[in-house]
C-alpha cells in the first residue's frame, strides 16, 4: 500500500494544506479483548447510587433524551462490525500498529447524551466519573496482573498481532514536509511580545488542501469463531 507521501507526489498534490490529523483504523485484538472481558464480567459494572441515577436522569431530561438513569450492567463482548461505524478520538490506533492492543470503555455519563456535550463534562466531574474511573483502573490492574502470571495469555495476543501484521507495512499518513496547524495570533499579542508573522520557515497564509488519502486497512480477516 502505498503511503500518503507517495500518494499525493503519483497524485501531483503538494502536502502544504492545512494538515489536522491522519490516522490509522485501530487494529483490534482479539485475545486481548476477551481477557479484558474475562475481567471486567469478574468485577462487575460500575456501582452507582439513587442519586446518581437521579442527576443522570435530570440531565438526560434536559437534553429530551429517555430518562434511564445510569447503566446497571455490562455490554456484552460482541465482533466488531463489518463496516467502520465511528470511535474514539484518539491516536491510540496507530499504536494498534506497533503492539498488540485492547481497548475497554467504562460508563461515566449517562447513555443517550451525545459527545462533547456539556451533560459529559457535568457527570464526568462527579461520583459517576469517579466510579467509572475506578472501574476501569481494577479491570486494567486485573488484566495486567494475568499477562504476568499467565504468560499464555500475553502469547497469544502477541500471536494474533504477528499474524495480522505480517503483510502490513504501518507508515505515517501524514505527508512529509506538513507544517504544523498553526493559527495567527492576534495583532495586539503580536505587538506586546515583538514577535512577527509568520514564523520562520512557515508559509503563510496556509494554501487550502481537499484531503484525498486512501482509508487504511484493518488487516486480514480473522477465521470465524465456533
Amino acid at each position: 500500500m502505498a503511503t500518503m507521501s507517495e500518494y499525493l507526489r503519483e497524485k501531483n498534490v503538494a502536502p502544504s494544506g492545512r494538515f489536522h490529523y491522519a490516522i490509522w483504523n485501530l487494529l483490534a485484538n482479539k485475545a486481548g479483548a476477551e481477557l479484558l472481558n474475562d475481567n471486567m464480567q469478574q468485577i462487575g459494572a460500575p456501582r452507582f447510587t439513587d442519586a446518581d441515577h437521579a442527576l443522570a436522569k435530570a440531565v438526560q431530561k434536559s437534553l429530551g433524551r429517555e430518562e434511564v438513569g445510569m447503566p446497571t450492567a455490562l455490554t456484552p463482548l460482541a465482533p466488531p462490525a463489518a463496516a467502520y461505524t465511528g470511535g474514539l478520538a484518539t491516536d491510540t490506533a496507530d499504536i494498534s500498529w506497533q503492539a498488540p492492543t485492547a481497548v475497554l470503555l467504562s460508563a461515566a455519563y449517562p447513555p443517550g447524551i451525545p459527545n462533547h456535550n456539556w451533560g459529559v463534562t457535568a457527570t464526568a466531574a462527579t461520583r459517576i466519573g469517579h466510579q467509572a474511573l475506578l472501574s476501569a483502573a481494577r479491570y486494567l490492574a486485573a488484566a495486567a496482573v494475568d499477562l504476568i502470571e499467565q504468560p499464555d495469555q500475553l502469547a497469544a495476543m502477541k500471536q494474533e498481532f504477528k499474524d495480522r501484521t505480517e503483510r502490513i507495512t504501518w507508515t505515517s499518513m501524514i505527508p512529509d514536509g506538513t507544517q504544523p496547524p498553526l493559527y495567527q495570533p492576534p495583532a495586539e499579542f503580536l505587538r506586546e511580545t515583538g514577535q512577527s508573522w509568520p514564523p520562520e520557515g512557515v508559509t503563510w497564509p496556509v494554501p487550502q488542501t481537499v484531503a484525498a488519502e486512501p482509508l487504511g486497512t484493518t488487516g486480514p480477516t480473522l477465521p470465524p469463531v465456533t
